[in-house]
């Protein structure tokens, strides 16, 4: 016998005040004091369902399938002054680090990624050649020239999953998945082309780069370089947060599997004077698909669980 569950469609629609710590002024008495720096506007809509295909419960026989998924998306609607020199801060930090920066306009999203648009490694001179916001190509990294090259907030997320039971048998298997979203992948940047070479390095250094005129490569040169627009060789330098490094990003993440078996049927447990005997397995982070490759673990330890569970209730 099928019996359907419902279904729950609803929409988000969020107004907020978004916050930010600044210097606070000496005659306060704070170091840091808090104010509005502007608004922000969410909007999306969650789905969740689960069907349950089969039930026996006479020899405890089911199968139930559910399935949630949501998408939102936001936009800051109005920035403070405060917030504006916030991004003239950033805008300078960009041009001193390659690190990724993080800024807030009127209509963006706040999950945007800011970057210089890259048209990839020059054959001829092994370095980068970037595009202005005017469309002209060149080889000045200036973070005026910073557009939004995409989102880091998925376009579909969720879970499904699936509960199975046959005379005693378990298997629950639970997964995650993200859609439609767009990383910057910094282990590229920090591994490969702003590596410190006195150390061991990712062998992408030495394969994966240009070393030669007509080199048709994905990462820019470790040498001196020629400068076409100074007729000079030019000084190896860091690589900057540009479009070359945006990828996107799919993910289905097996987050938990669980088997087990229940001892109903078997006449022993009752002998041994037990009501009830059943064994487990769990596993968690079981395994990770997506299409960009990074490295984890790094800001927090990262490892797979396995726990084994006997119980016995008398």
């Amino acid at each position: 016998m099928s019996i359907p569950h419902p279904v729950v469609l609803y929409p988000l629609h969020t107004d907020g005040q978004k916050r930010y710590c600044s210097s606070g002024h000496w005659d306060t008495g704070f170091t840091t004091v808090q104010e509005n720096v502007g608004k922000v506007r969410n909007t999306g809509i969650e789905l969740s369902m689960s069907y349950m295909v089969l039930s026996r419960p006479q020899d405890r026989t089911f199968l139930t399938l559910s399935l949630r998924a949501a998408h939102n998306k936001n936009r800051v609607v109005k920035i403070s002054d405060s917030m504006k020199a916030y991004n003239e801060k950033m805008d300078e930090m960009a041009e001193s680090d390659s690190k990724l920066v993080t800024k807030y306009y009127d209509g963006v999203s706040m999950n945007a990624i800011w970057a210089v648009r890259s048209l990839g490694i020059d054959p001829a001179t092994g370095r980068e050649i970037y595009l202005t916001k005017d469309g002209v190509s060149t080889y000045e990294y200036r973070a005026e020239d910073m557009v939004v090259c995409g989102d880091n907030l998925p376009k579909l997320r969720g879970s499904f999953g699936i509960n199975l039971g046959y005379k005693g048998f378990g298997l629950n298997v639970m997964c995650m998945y993200e859609l439609g979203a767009k990383m910057y992948n910094e282990t590229l940047v920090d591994r490969v082309e702003n590596v410190n070479m006195s150390y061991a390095v990712d062998k992408r250094v030495l394969e994966g780069r240009w070393q030669k005129p007509g080199d048709k490569v994905r990462f820019r040169s470790l040498k001196q370089v020629w400068d076409p627009e100074k007729q000079a060789y030019k000084v190896d330098e860091k690589t900057y947060a540009t479009s070359r490094f945006v990828q996107k990003k799919n993910e289905l993440n097996i987050s938990s599997i669980n088997f087990s078996y229940d001892f109903f049927r078997h006449a022993f447990v009752k002998k041994m004077g037990m009501e009830r005997l059943s064994v487990a397995f769990y596993m968690n982070d079981v395994a990770k698909l997506s299409t960009i490759k990074t490295e984890r673990g790094l800001s927090y330890p990262f490892a797979r669980n396995y726990n084994f569970s006997l119980q016995m209730t008398f």
